[in-house]
């Protein structure tokens, strides 16, 4: 349970973030922060790594030590029927409105497996199933780049399109 303080606290510390973090929405920031404190403890700070095309800190104990990186991401994938043949290549899609948008935050240890995974928000009415925790699972303590659809993550059937654009977005952190 989240005390009033320690929201107080969240509200602090997301204010005092690069103007970057102004563009993870408030309740992106405090489903972040709170499966991070399940993960790690109450008692962190957060440390921005500046600018870049992704979100990204570094999460500090009560005796400044890294515990673990956070990953915010925005990852466009194809509605039904849409973008292009091979989701996995970003120079073979085709930009425009036939894309949704989903959000996910990634968080790995200083040794770089993956220790928590969640879609904080999925905007399609199709490949909703990868927002599954169970699903989920199957990334921990993977190395970002050791995801293999068919191998190591199993895929969905009605999700494929937005299976393929997680695995490659997750293995380019």
């Amino acid at each position: 349970m989240i005390t009033a303080s320690l929201l107080a606290v969240s509200w602090v510390l997301a204010s005092a973030l690069t103007q970057e973090a102004a563009s993870v929405c408030k309740s992106h920031w405090r489903i972040m922060q709170r499966n991070v404190q399940k993960q790690l403890g109450p008692e962190l700070t957060w440390e921005s790594h500046g600018p870049s095309d992704d979100l990204t800190w570094s999460v500090r104990g009560a005796q400044g030590d890294t515990l673990g990186i956070v990953a915010y991401r925005k990852v466009a994938a194809c509605l039904f029927g849409g973008c292009s043949p091979n989701p996995m290549h970003e120079d073979q899609r085709v930009s425009s409105t036939r894309e949704n948008m989903y959000y996910f935050a990634i968080l790995h240890p200083v040794d770089g497996h993956i220790e928590h995974l969640g879609i904080l928000e999925y905007e399609s009415n199709y490949g909703f199933e990868i927002t599954s925790k169970g699903w989920l699972r199957q990334f921990f303590g993977l190395q970002p780049e050791q995801a293999r659809l068919g191998g190591n993550i199993d895929g969905i059937s009605g999700a494929t399109v937005s299976v393929q654009a997680l695995i490659h977005d997750v293995n380019q952190l």
